[in-house]
């Protein structure tokens, strides 16, 4: 849903209940090849923009290698992407950055007490 830049920041930013890792297939247009395979995850509370990008760089890698292992035995179907339903953002600015990080912060102090 969220293609572009920063996307773990934005899917924070909104609040949303889950990432994802998507491999798909590169086109002109930045994010919108045809989908070879995704993983969803459910964000925690305990998370923050750290956490979810070593998950998503660890689960991300490893759809590329299976990603690669179905392009070799010709055993893959490319799913076009729902243009309508995701969204691009660029980078967020210091006000949005900062925002989230004091929401951030108040999670973990919740968390705590």
């Amino acid at each position: 849903e969220y293609a572009g830049l920063d996307s773990i920041f934005w899917a924070l930013y909104h609040d949303e209940k889950e990432i994802g890792v998507t491999a798909h297939f590169l086109e002109e247009e930045l994010d919108s090849g045809d989908i070879l395979l995704q993983k969803i995850f459910p964000i925690k509370r305990s998370d923050d923009i750290g956490s979810l990008t070593q998950l998503a760089n660890r689960e991300g890698a490893g759809l590329m290698i299976e990603s690669v292992d179905l392009l070799e035995k010709g055993d893959f179907h490319g799913q076009k992407q729902k243009q309508s339903q995701r969204s691009y953002f660029s980078w967020p600015t210091p006000k949005q950055r900062r925002a989230l990080d004091n929401r951030l912060k108040r999670r973990r102090v919740e968390n705590v007490a």
